[in-house]
Protein backbone atom coordinates (compact mmCIF):
# COMPACT_ATOMS: atom_id res chain seq x y z
CA UNK A 1 0.00 0.00 0.00
CA UNK A 2 1.43 3.35 -0.99
CA UNK A 3 0.12 5.18 2.06
CA UNK A 4 1.82 3.70 5.11
CA UNK A 5 0.76 4.96 8.55
CA UNK A 6 2.14 8.39 9.37
CA UNK A 7 2.29 10.15 12.72
CA UNK A 8 -0.63 12.32 13.76
CA UNK A 9 0.40 15.83 12.73
CA UNK A 10 -0.54 17.50 16.04
CA UNK A 11 2.19 17.87 18.65
CA UNK A 12 0.39 16.94 21.88
CA UNK A 13 1.27 13.77 23.77
CA UNK A 14 -1.28 11.06 23.00
CA UNK A 15 -4.14 10.55 25.43
CA UNK A 16 -4.48 6.96 24.22
CA UNK A 17 -2.02 4.83 22.31
CA UNK A 18 -2.20 1.35 20.80
CA UNK A 19 1.03 -0.60 20.39
CA UNK A 20 1.18 -3.78 18.29
CA UNK A 21 -2.48 -4.32 19.11
CA UNK A 22 -3.78 -7.72 18.02
CA UNK A 23 -6.95 -9.59 18.86
CA UNK A 24 -8.31 -13.06 18.13
CA UNK A 25 -11.75 -14.33 19.03
CA UNK A 26 -11.83 -17.92 20.26
CA UNK A 27 -10.91 -20.29 17.41
CA UNK A 28 -11.34 -17.49 14.92
CA UNK A 29 -9.17 -15.67 12.45
CA UNK A 30 -7.32 -12.58 13.68
CA UNK A 31 -9.57 -9.53 13.88
CA UNK A 32 -6.77 -7.02 14.43
CA UNK A 33 -3.11 -7.48 13.57
CA UNK A 34 -0.31 -5.29 14.88
CA UNK A 35 -2.22 -2.01 15.07
CA UNK A 36 -0.14 0.99 16.10
CA UNK A 37 -2.00 4.24 16.60
CA UNK A 38 -1.93 7.39 18.74
CA UNK A 39 -5.00 9.41 19.70
CA UNK A 40 -4.36 12.93 20.86
CA UNK A 41 -6.23 15.52 22.92
CA UNK A 42 -7.95 18.28 21.01
CA UNK A 43 -8.47 16.13 17.92
CA UNK A 44 -11.19 14.00 16.32
CA UNK A 45 -9.90 10.69 14.96
CA UNK A 46 -12.21 8.72 12.68
CA UNK A 47 -11.68 4.96 12.33
CA UNK A 48 -12.94 3.66 8.99
CA UNK A 49 -12.75 0.43 7.05
CA UNK A 50 -14.86 -2.27 5.41
CA UNK A 51 -17.21 -4.56 7.30
CA UNK A 52 -15.25 -6.99 9.46
CA UNK A 53 -12.10 -4.85 9.55
CA UNK A 54 -12.08 -4.81 13.36
CA UNK A 55 -13.19 -1.21 13.90
CA UNK A 56 -15.57 -1.95 16.77
CA UNK A 57 -13.09 -4.40 18.27
CA UNK A 58 -10.40 -1.72 18.22
CA UNK A 59 -12.51 0.88 19.99
CA UNK A 60 -13.62 -1.67 22.60
CA UNK A 61 -9.97 -2.52 23.23
CA UNK A 62 -9.23 1.18 23.66
CA UNK A 63 -12.09 1.42 26.16
CA UNK A 64 -10.81 -1.55 28.15
CA UNK A 65 -13.89 -3.66 27.40
CA UNK A 66 -11.74 -6.27 25.67
CA UNK A 67 -8.21 -7.41 26.44
CA UNK A 68 -5.73 -7.75 23.57
CA UNK A 69 -4.56 -11.24 22.79
CA UNK A 70 -1.23 -10.39 21.21
CA UNK A 71 1.72 -11.04 23.54
CA UNK A 72 3.25 -7.62 22.81
CA UNK A 73 -0.05 -5.75 22.58
CA UNK A 74 -0.58 -2.73 24.82
CA UNK A 75 -3.06 0.08 25.25
CA UNK A 76 -1.67 3.10 27.09
CA UNK A 77 -3.88 5.68 28.77
CA UNK A 78 -1.89 8.84 29.53
CA UNK A 79 1.31 6.81 28.98
CA UNK A 80 0.36 4.13 31.53
CA UNK A 81 -1.00 0.66 30.70
CA UNK A 82 -4.78 0.69 30.70
CA UNK A 83 -4.96 -2.14 33.24
CA UNK A 84 -2.97 -0.07 35.75
CA UNK A 85 -5.85 2.40 36.08
CA UNK A 86 -8.62 1.83 38.63
CA UNK A 87 -12.26 1.65 37.46
CA UNK A 88 -12.87 5.07 39.00
CA UNK A 89 -9.89 6.54 37.17
CA UNK A 90 -11.18 5.07 33.92
CA UNK A 91 -14.62 6.61 34.55
CA UNK A 92 -12.97 9.99 35.06
CA UNK A 93 -11.00 9.69 31.83
CA UNK A 94 -12.95 7.58 29.31
CA UNK A 95 -16.58 7.88 28.20
CA UNK A 96 -17.66 5.11 25.86
CA UNK A 97 -20.66 5.28 23.52
CA UNK A 98 -21.63 1.76 22.38
CA UNK A 99 -22.97 0.90 18.97
CA UNK A 100 -26.22 -0.44 20.42
CA UNK A 101 -27.28 1.27 23.66
CA UNK A 102 -29.57 -0.82 25.84
CA UNK A 103 -31.21 -0.70 29.26
CA UNK A 104 -33.03 -3.51 31.04
CA UNK A 105 -34.31 -1.45 33.99
CA UNK A 106 -37.49 0.66 33.56
CA UNK A 107 -35.67 3.98 33.90
CA UNK A 108 -36.77 7.35 32.57
CA UNK A 109 -34.61 9.08 29.98
CA UNK A 110 -33.38 11.52 32.63
CA UNK A 111 -32.35 8.74 35.00
CA UNK A 112 -30.66 6.84 32.16
CA UNK A 113 -28.61 9.91 31.24
CA UNK A 114 -27.70 10.29 34.92
CA UNK A 115 -26.10 6.84 34.85
CA UNK A 116 -23.17 8.46 33.10
CA UNK A 117 -22.27 10.09 36.42
CA UNK A 118 -22.51 6.86 38.46
CA UNK A 119 -18.84 6.76 39.50
CA UNK A 120 -18.52 10.55 39.64
CA UNK A 121 -20.10 13.44 41.54
CA UNK A 122 -23.75 13.55 40.42
CA UNK A 123 -24.90 16.82 38.89
CA UNK A 124 -28.57 17.34 38.09
CA UNK A 125 -27.60 20.50 36.25
CA UNK A 126 -25.16 18.53 34.08
CA UNK A 127 -27.84 15.97 33.24
CA UNK A 128 -30.31 18.69 32.29
CA UNK A 129 -27.70 20.43 30.14
CA UNK A 130 -26.94 17.16 28.34
CA UNK A 131 -30.66 16.56 27.70
CA UNK A 132 -31.02 20.09 26.31
CA UNK A 133 -27.94 19.72 24.10
CA UNK A 134 -29.28 16.50 22.55
CA UNK A 135 -32.81 17.87 22.06
CA UNK A 136 -34.29 15.51 24.66
CA UNK A 137 -35.53 17.83 27.41
CA UNK A 138 -39.18 17.26 26.52
CA UNK A 139 -38.65 13.49 26.75
CA UNK A 140 -36.87 13.50 30.12
CA UNK A 141 -39.66 11.72 32.01
CA UNK A 142 -40.49 9.21 29.29
CA UNK A 143 -39.33 5.60 29.82
CA UNK A 144 -36.15 4.92 27.87
CA UNK A 145 -37.71 1.76 26.39
CA UNK A 146 -40.47 3.82 24.75
CA UNK A 147 -38.08 5.92 22.68
CA UNK A 148 -37.39 5.31 19.02
CA UNK A 149 -34.01 3.83 18.14
CA UNK A 150 -32.72 7.23 17.08
CA UNK A 151 -33.93 8.84 20.30
CA UNK A 152 -32.27 6.09 22.34
CA UNK A 153 -29.01 6.77 20.57
CA UNK A 154 -29.34 10.47 21.35
CA UNK A 155 -30.00 9.60 25.00
CA UNK A 156 -26.86 7.45 25.00
CA UNK A 157 -24.87 10.37 23.64
CA UNK A 158 -26.39 12.62 26.33
CA UNK A 159 -25.30 10.06 28.95
CA UNK A 160 -21.73 10.24 27.66
CA UNK A 161 -21.84 14.04 27.67
CA UNK A 162 -23.11 14.05 31.27
CA UNK A 163 -20.21 11.79 32.24
CA UNK A 164 -17.60 14.02 30.62
CA UNK A 165 -18.92 17.21 32.17
CA UNK A 166 -19.10 15.60 35.65
CA UNK A 167 -15.50 14.38 35.52
CA UNK A 168 -13.09 16.31 37.77
CA UNK A 169 -10.29 15.70 35.28
CA UNK A 170 -9.30 18.57 32.98
CA UNK A 171 -10.68 18.23 29.47
CA UNK A 172 -7.22 17.47 28.04
CA UNK A 173 -7.26 14.19 30.03
CA UNK A 174 -10.77 13.17 28.96
CA UNK A 175 -11.51 10.81 26.09
CA UNK A 176 -14.73 10.20 24.17
CA UNK A 177 -14.88 6.85 22.36
CA UNK A 178 -17.91 6.39 20.11
CA UNK A 179 -18.83 3.33 18.05
CA UNK A 180 -20.93 4.41 15.05
CA UNK A 181 -22.47 7.35 16.93
CA UNK A 182 -24.72 8.55 14.07
CA UNK A 183 -25.82 5.26 12.49
CA UNK A 184 -29.45 5.69 13.65
CA UNK A 185 -29.79 9.45 13.13
CA UNK A 186 -31.69 11.50 10.59
CA UNK A 187 -29.70 14.16 8.67
CA UNK A 188 -30.38 16.95 11.17
CA UNK A 189 -29.34 14.94 14.21
CA UNK A 190 -26.39 13.44 12.32
CA UNK A 191 -24.92 16.89 11.72
CA UNK A 192 -25.75 17.97 15.26
CA UNK A 193 -24.04 14.91 16.76
CA UNK A 194 -20.95 15.38 14.59
CA UNK A 195 -20.85 19.05 15.57
CA UNK A 196 -20.95 17.88 19.19
CA UNK A 197 -17.97 15.62 18.56
CA UNK A 198 -16.15 18.59 17.07
CA UNK A 199 -17.07 20.75 20.08
CA UNK A 200 -15.64 18.15 22.46
CA UNK A 201 -12.33 18.10 20.60
CA UNK A 202 -12.22 21.88 20.40
CA UNK A 203 -12.65 21.94 24.19
CA UNK A 204 -9.48 19.86 24.45
CA UNK A 205 -10.86 16.33 24.71
CA UNK A 206 -9.61 13.36 22.69
CA UNK A 207 -12.41 12.10 20.45
CA UNK A 208 -12.21 8.75 18.66
CA UNK A 209 -15.12 7.43 16.63
CA UNK A 210 -15.90 4.51 14.37
CA UNK A 211 -17.84 5.69 11.36
CA UNK A 212 -18.91 4.28 8.01
CA UNK A 213 -19.70 7.57 6.29
CA UNK A 214 -16.47 8.60 4.59
CA UNK A 215 -17.76 12.11 3.96
CA UNK A 216 -18.50 12.73 7.64
CA UNK A 217 -15.00 11.50 8.42
CA UNK A 218 -13.60 13.82 5.77
CA UNK A 219 -15.59 16.82 6.99
CA UNK A 220 -15.26 16.55 10.77
CA UNK A 221 -12.11 14.54 11.54
CA UNK A 222 -8.60 15.87 12.05
CA UNK A 223 -7.13 12.41 11.59
CA UNK A 224 -8.35 9.27 9.84
CA UNK A 225 -7.23 5.73 10.66
CA UNK A 226 -8.03 3.26 7.88
CA UNK A 227 -8.22 -0.47 8.64
CA UNK A 228 -8.22 -3.02 5.84
CA UNK A 229 -10.12 -6.30 5.69
CA UNK A 230 -7.30 -8.15 7.49
CA UNK A 231 -7.41 -5.87 10.53
CA UNK A 232 -4.21 -4.03 9.68
CA UNK A 233 -3.65 -0.29 9.37
CA UNK A 234 -3.78 0.61 5.69
CA UNK A 235 -3.37 4.36 6.10
CA UNK A 236 -3.25 6.96 8.84
CA UNK A 237 -3.10 10.72 8.59
CA UNK A 238 -5.08 13.84 7.74
CA UNK A 239 -8.27 13.19 5.71
CA UNK A 240 -6.74 14.30 2.41
CA UNK A 241 -3.93 11.76 2.73
CA UNK A 242 -5.71 8.87 4.42
CA UNK A 243 -8.67 9.05 2.02
CA UNK A 244 -6.54 9.05 -1.12
CA UNK A 245 -7.86 7.27 -4.21
CA UNK A 246 -5.45 4.36 -4.11
CA UNK A 247 -6.17 3.70 -0.42
CA UNK A 248 -9.93 3.66 -0.92
CA UNK A 249 -9.75 1.58 -4.10
CA UNK A 250 -7.74 -1.12 -2.37
CA UNK A 251 -9.44 -1.11 1.04
CA UNK A 252 -13.05 -0.95 -0.15
CA UNK A 253 -12.72 -2.60 -3.60
CA UNK A 254 -14.66 0.39 -4.89
CA UNK A 255 -13.87 3.32 -7.11
CA UNK A 256 -14.93 6.77 -5.92
CA UNK A 257 -15.69 10.03 -7.66
CA UNK A 258 -13.86 12.77 -5.79
CA UNK A 259 -15.43 16.21 -5.45
CA UNK A 260 -14.65 19.15 -3.17
CA UNK A 261 -16.91 20.28 -0.33
CA UNK A 262 -17.61 23.98 -1.04
CA UNK A 263 -17.96 24.66 2.71
CA UNK A 264 -14.86 22.94 4.09
CA UNK A 265 -12.70 22.43 1.00
CA UNK A 266 -12.29 18.77 2.00
CA UNK A 267 -12.97 15.79 -0.25
CA UNK A 268 -16.49 14.56 -0.98
CA UNK A 269 -16.39 10.90 -1.97
CA UNK A 270 -19.11 9.25 -4.04
CA UNK A 271 -18.90 5.50 -4.64
CA UNK A 272 -19.02 4.96 -8.38
CA UNK A 273 -18.38 1.30 -9.15
CA UNK A 274 -16.67 -1.81 -7.78
CA UNK A 275 -12.97 -1.99 -8.55
CA UNK A 276 -12.53 -4.51 -11.40
CA UNK A 277 -10.83 -7.71 -10.30
CA UNK A 278 -7.71 -8.84 -12.21
CA UNK A 279 -9.81 -11.56 -13.87
CA UNK A 280 -12.14 -9.00 -15.38
CA UNK A 281 -9.54 -6.61 -16.71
Amino acid sequence: MAHAPTPNPTQADPALAAHALSFFYHRGSPVLQGVDAAFEPGAVTAIIGPNGAGKSTLIRLLAGLLRPTGSDSRVLLHERPLEDHSPRDLARSIAFLPQRPSLSAPFSVERYVGLGQFALTPSAEGVRAALERLDLADLAERPFAELSVGQQHRAALARVLAQLTASPDPTARQILLADEPVAAFDPRHTLDAMALMREQADAGRCVVLVIHDLNLASRFADHVLVLDSTGRVAASGPPDAALADDVLDEVFDTRFVRLTDPITGRPVLLPASPTPSPQRT
